[in-house]
């Protein structure tokens, strides 16, 4: 039997990317996506026989298809504050650490969300790697069934990773806030003038000690804060984003909210702005495999007591924070 072929998954991408393609009649390329591999998988809907026949070829499929999104939403959303790393495209798990002497080192280790320090002994940093990973299965039958699309499905997987890496980063930073020093560190409860002085000022020595500075934290976060000015254009791009994405000429970038697993408590404190050095040296550093694995839960078909297929798509990813009292942290109480 034939793998799925490689125009199909061409689309696929093409689809995920909401772009357009002469390349099948169906204007609308998630339903030709879905039209084509049903008719590749030469079943009229996706039954637990056809399944079980192709599933090999289906979990290839996904891995091929989905990894470039993934990729390329992860980069997007930290390479503007972190320094990042794609080991698929050849990069070393492995950063290079200018100044050795002032620069601790804290790991977030898998599923406690404990901090692990570490002291470097060398210039090179290798970040240690944990597997993560996103079920797909109700997404991948729905739109097959022709209920959801493909960017959504790709989006939604995207999206849980995405906020795995950010619950990781923010875990590091927080609880490396104690170790900041007083210079570099604020507890504000009064108005946002209060607090845009406080945050503008720690920049301005983040700023004197790393070159340049970048305001981190969510969006409600970030909405506290206004510049002294504003252009009518600035107000309407915070309307459409949220936060303005520069306050008095520092740069303004919104980690994304969640909710944690199977709760509805955020994934991510919105009383805490974060500010960052935006250098070549960033404090941040995060790692991720750009190889991804489609499986089945418990990597067997008759796993689930109820015979429902269930897959998950899983790769590796690693945050470290090199801490000092180079960046700073304002508190909102």
């Amino acid at each position: 039997m034939p793998k799925f072929s490689n125009e199909l998954k061409e689309v696929a991408i093409q689809a995920a990317h909401g772009a357009t393609t002469t390349q099948f009649s169906n204007k609308d390329l998630s339903d030709a996506v879905r039209k084509k591999m049903i008719e590749e998988l030469g079943s009229d809907t996706l039954d637990y026989s056809t399944y079980r026949r192709r599933k090999h070829d289906l979990f290839e499929f996904i891995e091929e298809t989905v990894a470039p999104i993934v990729n390329e939403r992860t980069a997007e959303i930290f390479g503007q504050f972190a320094e990042y790393k794609n080991i698929a495209f050849g990069d070393q798990n492995k950063f290079f650490i200018e100044d050795i002497k002032l620069f601790p080192v804290a790991t977030i280790s898998t599923g406690n969300g404990n901090v692990k320090r570490q002291r470097l002994d060398s210039q090179e940093l290798v970040v240690p790697m944990h597997t993560i990973g996103a079920g797909v299965y109700e997404e991948l039958v729905r739109f097959l069934a022709g209920r959801t699309d493909w960017a959504r499905l790709t989006a939604r997987l995207a999206e849980s990773f995405v906020n795995d890496i950010a619950q990781r980063i923010g875990d590091a930073l927080y609880k490396s806030v104690d170790s900041v020093g007083s210079t570099y560190k604020a507890n504000v409860s009064g108005s946002n003038g209060e607090l845009k002085t406080k945050v503008l000022e720690i920049a301005d020595h983040v700023e004197a000690a790393n070159g340049q500075a970048v305001i981190v934290g969510t969006k409600a976060a970030l909405r506290k804060l206004k510049p002294e000015d504003s252009s009518d254009l600035q107000k309407g791009a915070k309307n459409e984003v949220g936060y303005f994405g520069f306050v008095d000429g520092v740069e303004c970038i919104a980690l994304p909210q969640f909710h944690k697993a199977g709760t509805d408590e955020f994934g991510l404190k919105n009383d805490v702005i974060f500010v960052l050095p935006s250098s070549d040296e960033k404090l941040v550093k995060v790692v991720q495999d750009g190889h991804y694995i489609a499986r089945e839960e418990g990597g067997s078909e008759g796993y689930r007591t109820d015979l429902q297929m269930s897959l998950d798509v899983i790769t590796r990813v690693g945050v470290a924070v090199v801490t000092a009292a180079r960046y700073g942290a304002v508190e909102l109480s």
